[in-house]
């Protein structure tokens, strides 16, 4: 995803992804809403969404997730809304 720096929507929503591994989203750094919904994802680490300073919107509504990590959206001062 290193080409795509000026992004600012992605959605990833319907792809029965599980899990969503540290550093997935390094160069994304416009990145202002990211729809993760409707996947199955269960776990997703806490460094999964660092490098991420525009995101102010994410969707992972309808998974499989129990709990966040403490300090999952640290690197993410803007965020506005989590579903």
């Amino acid at each position: 995803m290193e080409k795509l720096i000026s992004l600012k929507s992605l959605d990833l929503s319907n792809n029965k992804l599980k899990h969503i591994p540290e550093g997935s989203f390094v160069n994304l750094r416009a990145l202002q809403m990211l729809n993760l919904a409707r996947n199955e994802i269960s776990t997703v680490k806490t460094r999964s969404f660092t490098h991420l300073p525009a995101l102010r919107k994410v969707d992972l509504s309808d998974n499989q997730m129990k709990s966040f990590p403490k300090l999952m959206f640290d690197a993410s001062p803007l965020l506005q809304e989590l579903k």
